[in-house]
């Protein structure tokens, strides 16, 4: 047990054997401020490994990149086929919700492409809100945008949209992938079976 003592010129003594490396228990005098960052180093060296442990475990799920678009849409009676169909047909670039560097569209062409997919029945569940169902986001966060309008024109999901995308084309023939991803070092397209296109591509 620690017992602290106060002399008159404003120093204390105690027992040194964990604070000041001595192996004697005689009384020796510290300054107080010296003891004050003893303590507080010894208390940081003990205490580091556990605070390292619960930030890394607490936040292990924290950094996680969202899943793909189509993951976070819902319809009963809908398979993943089917919600990749849909979100090709809204003139979505990917089922993933991924865009090229030179084709990203513009704010209101995601907010019309996102109210064709609600407007077909589907749901979607917010990823950054744990799952949580939100078919108006876009014009809850972006009332200023044409398609959150009175009256705007909502398009309505098209087959020939869906087998005519880059997304599609580039799937069901080797030339045409090598054109839409300029693929002149064969990274990508030589991978592909052509033979065997994704579902989501087929009539």
């Amino acid at each position: 047990m620690w017992r602290w003592f106060r002399s008159e010129k404003g120093t204390v003594y105690f027992p040194p054997n964990w604070l000041s490396g001595k192996s004697s228990m005689d009384e020796v005098v510290i300054p107080r401020m010296e003891i004050y960052f003893r303590l507080v180093r010894v208390t940081i060296n003990k205490s580091l490994p556990f605070l390292l442990m619960y930030f890394l475990t607490g936040c292990s799920g924290a950094f996680q990149p969202p899943p793909p678009y189509y993951i976070s849409w819902t319809k009963p009676g809908s398979s993943l086929v089917d919600i990749k169909k849909i979100i090709l047909e809204c003139g979505k670039y990917s089922p993933s919700g991924t865009y090229p560097e030179n084709g990203v569209p513009s704010r209101n062409e995601m907010a019309l492409g996102y109210y064709c997919i609600v407007n077909s029945g589907f749901t979607y569940l917010d990823p950054f809100k744990g799952g949580e169902p939100n078919n108006n986001s876009w014009c809850r966060n972006n009332p200023y945008l044409p398609a959150c309008q009175p009256g705007a024109l909502i398009p309505k999901p098209s087959v020939e949209k869906r087998l005519r995308s880059n997304y599609c084309r580039s799937r069901l023939s080797y030339g045409e992938c090598m054109v839409i991803l300029h693929d002149i070092d064969g990274i990508i397209c030589p991978r592909r079976n052509y033979e065997k296109p994704p579902l989501e591509c087929l009539p």
